[in-house]
């Protein structure tokens, strides 16, 4: 039984096309980092809103973050 929008009825227009690469192409940039403060790196990735991937790549891209979060580190082992 079919129902509306059960299936695609339109073509892989050049619209779409260009649409769709916007969306998910391979060739498109990361979104460069906001210049937030260290601070409030280390706040959202202890309180979760950061997930372990994406820290690991702020830690890669920001060595003040990496600083911060090495000396919590430090201060949580003493």
């Amino acid at each position: 039984m079919g129902v509306k929008g059960d299936k695609w009825r339109g073509g892989w227009t050049p619209q779409y096309a260009e649409n769709h690469n916007k969306i998910f192409g391979k060739n498109k940039e990361k979104k460069k980092m906001s210049e937030g403060t260290p601070e409030q790196y280390l706040e959202m990735f202890l309180s979760e809103q950061i997930m372990p991937k994406e820290w690991y790549e702020i830690l890669q891209e920001r060595p003040d973050v990496k600083k911060l979060y090495q000396k919590h580190l430090e201060k949580r082992n003493a």
